[in-house]
């Protein structure tokens, strides 16, 4: 993903996943990742997020907190240098 936002840095870039884990999601987003959204959701909540990060804001399940500093996971240091 950091590659990816390196070379095209204006285009947003969606996770959607099967993954629920909190730390996963947060680790998208501080990696460059405009949304997350787990698959489960209904096709209406799917498309509502992506219209909202068409729009230029972010989107992750509204339970997901991004107020709070994430705590790195040992392999994330190796991709942010």
């Amino acid at each position: 993903m950091m590659y990816l936002r390196a070379q095209h840095a204006s285009v947003p870039v969606i996770v959607v996943s099967a993954n629920e884990d909190r730390a996963v999601m947060r680790h998208c987003i501080d990696f460059g990742a405009s949304g997350y959204i787990p698959n489960r959701l209904d096709i209406e909540t799917m498309r509502a997020a992506v219209r909202a990060v068409l729009d230029g804001g972010r989107w992750t399940p509204p339970d997901l907190d991004l107020s709070t500093p994430t705590i790195p996971a040992p392999w994330c240091a190796a991709f942010r240098r």
